[in-house]
């Protein structure tokens, strides 16, 4: 009875082993299928990915960072779609770890998985309401935005301004072929700190406190850092402003697709554009093209086909990636 008794307890844990282990395995994913869940790097705690609904969400110093999104299985690991390009996410299983490229600093990282997401994995930023400041406090932070939105124009400005932008704002050049604006998020790495430390303190740079042109400054700061939680938190605030009529559709509609390809989706207005390896401008990934000169002009700007020819263009041709993205809701604010 005694080694019979032996017998069942070690069958028992055996079996809770191997249903341990397979639940480990089915967790780093089937060859063919993608990893689930969120994982950790053992040496660098800080560095977290999560697997939901068919994106990679990256994230360090406390906050998803980057998306690439509409993931499907491929021989390295995956292929989605990031910032509106096609992008391949390599990775490997060993055993219960995920062995994981981190394309940014071109090392691999060995991950373990999490048994459930971390508080600390954050994919929204709260900003405080607009409440009323000093004018010392207001004329400093004018100052600040407009000196670092001026040093960081001066590299990237291109020269013909977009004709339905006051004061002959610039046209957002196209980005050469798989370099999209990430060279000005190497610039911007020290204006993104600032603006997003400064908005958490005194919510978003609006128009009525802080003046339209310490507002239009900060936007451009902000859309540089192509930062998918920053992006996404300013939005409801500088709709306020338009719905207000204190500062120019073009805004909103250049913020909001920025933070939608951030977020690995499609853009809605088309001001977001790629030059391929010919110099062609293409547009990038965007829902529903046929309605597009109708959301735009809603905003109060022209036709997609004036707006690249500013930038060069014969006329409009679309980027055919990404085709399976989805789209970003509007704000509820």
């Amino acid at each position: 009875m005694v080694g019979k008794n032996l017998l069942t307890r070690a069958s028992l844990v055996l079996c809770l082993l191997l249903g341990f282990a397979a639940r480990q395995l089915l967790a780093a994913g089937l060859p063919g299928s993608l990893p689930e869940g969120y994982w950790q790097d053992a040496a660098d705690p800080d560095f977290l990915i999560g697997f939901e609904d068919s994106r990679l969400l990256i994230g360090y110093g406390g906050r998803v960072r980057e998306v690439v999104g509409s993931l499907s299985p491929s021989e390295e690991g995956a292929v989605g779609c990031e910032a509106g390009r096609e992008s391949h996410v390599s990775f490997t299983r060993e055993g219960p770890l995920l062995l994981f490229l981190d394309a940014k600093s071109g090392k691999h990282r060995r991950l373990r998985r999490l048994p459930c997401r971390p508080d600390s994995f954050l994919f929204a930023l709260t900003l405080p309401e607009p409440f009323p400041i000093a004018e010392a406090r207001v004329l400093a932070i004018q100052k600040e935005i407009w000196e670092r939105d001026r040093a960081e124009q001066a590299a990237l400005r291109p020269a013909q301004p977009l004709s339905w932008l006051p004061g002959a704002l610039p046209a957002p050049a196209p980005n050469p072929p798989g370099a999209l604006d990430f060279r000005m998020i190497e610039q911007a790495t020290e204006n993104a700190e600032l603006i997003e430390t400064l908005v958490k303190e005194v919510g978003w740079i609006d128009v009525r406190r802080f003046g339209y042109p310490a507002s239009k400054a900060a936007f451009f700061l902000v859309q540089h850092t192509w930062d998918p939680v920053l992006l996404q938190a300013v939005l409801p605030f500088v709709k306020r402003d338009v719905d207000a009529g204190l500062i120019e559709g073009s805004t909103y509609a250049l913020l909001f697709d920025r933070a939608s390809l951030a977020a690995g989706l499609r853009q809605r207005y088309g001001t977001q554009v790629v030059s391929d390896d010919r110099g062609n401008v293409l547009v990038l990934p965007v829902e529903a093209r046929e309605g597009i000169d109708d959301r735009r002009q809603a905003l109060g700007m022209g036709p997609l086909a004036d707006y690249v020819a500013v930038l060069g263009a014969a006329g409009v041709a679309f980027s055919e990636e990404c085709g399976s993205a989805s789209s970003l809701p509007p704000p509820q604010r």
